[in-house]
């Protein structure tokens, strides 16, 4: 007689695990709805360096439909390893055959702007990766919490767990070494890829625009990132990011932008106050409205820093230049 228990894994990892005899693991998959024709064509427009991209793909609705319909539990007969569990049950979602004609279909616009605008392999991995970034975070409403990637593509959008997958599924068939990350004390999921010379992957966030390498901080629920993921590795990729300390940098220097400023902010309100203590006119007020200006203008500067390399991180190529050109402004407040 068979008992038949449902649990939660993690984070959005639902196994219905079959006691009994044999052994095994059901995974799902995609099998398309039988009878349905219509292919209907998506596109997405999204920022990238100076400038924007539009790529297309298009999607059958059997195949779209036999995601959406399709039993998103793993069948487990007997016992198996947890992360044998975790790694089969994403890679079935990432690699399903089904999905390839809308992979490579993405990835025809991808090479093809690649060729146009003269980009290197760092650089072709941030086209892919500012693009996943740039579909809307949206939660997913089903009892499992998990959508293939042709229902993030159809529906414009997924959470942490849907759009890594996304990106590892294009990442992955580009030859990048690349591996989810999947973070079971903060119920997160991100993307890696491998570094030069490095163990580990460097991190990917996909709910947002960020640079390459640097690890979210807070989710999006308010925690803070901290425990150690276990690595799934996706596909047989060579390819490893040699950027990744550019990205780090401009992490740090927007972080000490933002450190200075709060600093100054305070340092204004003090010299503000300290200049209701004298006559306007007089030398003492003269010289300290001198420097509550100083502190005014310093305070605009570490903004404008802080502001521009945070609403520029689908540039990584771009900023870490804008950076090097506005040295001055970028440094600490301890340099100055």
């Amino acid at each position: 007689m068979w008992v038949v228990l449902i649990i939660c894994l993690l984070l959005s990892l639902v196994i219905i695990v079959c006691l009994g005899t044999g052994s095994g693991v059901v995974y799902p998959e995609i099998i398309p709805a039988e009878g349905l024709t219509s292919v209907h064509a998506y596109n997405f427009d999204f920022p990238f360096a100076g400038g924007s991209q539009r790529i297309s793909t298009e999607v059958g609705d059997a195949v779209y439909l036999g995601a959406k319909n399709a039993n998103k539990y793993a069948v487990l007969h007997g016992k198996q390893p947890e992360d044998e569990l975790l790694s089969g049950y994403y890679q079935a979602f990432i690699s399903d055959p089904c999905q390839g004609p809308m992979y490579e279909s993405l990835l025809r616009d991808f090479r093809d702007i690649r060729a146009d605008e003269g980009l290197d392999d760092d650089e072709y991995l941030e086209l892919i990766t500012v693009f996943v970034q740039s579909l809307p975070y949206l939660e997913n409403e089903n009892a499992t919490g998990m959508r293939f990637p042709v229902e993030t593509i159809v529906e414009g959008g997924g959470d942490c767990d849907e759009k890594a997958c996304l990106l590892l599924g294009l990442l992955s068939r580009e030859g990048y070494n690349v591996s989810l990350l999947f973070f079971s004390g903060n119920y997160h999921v991100a993307a890696g890829v491998a570094v030069p010379g490095q163990d580990g992957y460097a991190y990917i966030e996909t709910t947002k625009y960020s640079f390459v390498g640097v690890p979210a901080r807070m989710l999006a629920n308010g925690a803070i990132l901290n425990t150690e993921p276990v690595v799934i590795k996706i596909g047989n990729g060579t390819e490893n990011y040699q950027s990744s300390d550019e990205g780090r940098f401009l992490d740090e220097t927007v972080r000490s932008a933002s450190d200075d400023a709060r600093i100054l902010n305070t340092l204004i309100e003090l010299r503000k106050d300290d200049l209701s203590h004298y006559i306007p006119g007089s030398e003492d007020y003269v010289i300290r409205m001198a420097a509550f200006n100083q502190a005014v203008s310093d305070y605009d500067e570490k903004m404008r820093v802080f502001s521009y390399i945070s609403s520029h991180q689908y540039d990584r190529v771009g900023t870490y230049r804008w950076v090097q050109e506005n040295e001055d402004s970028v440094y600490p407040l301890y340099h100055q």
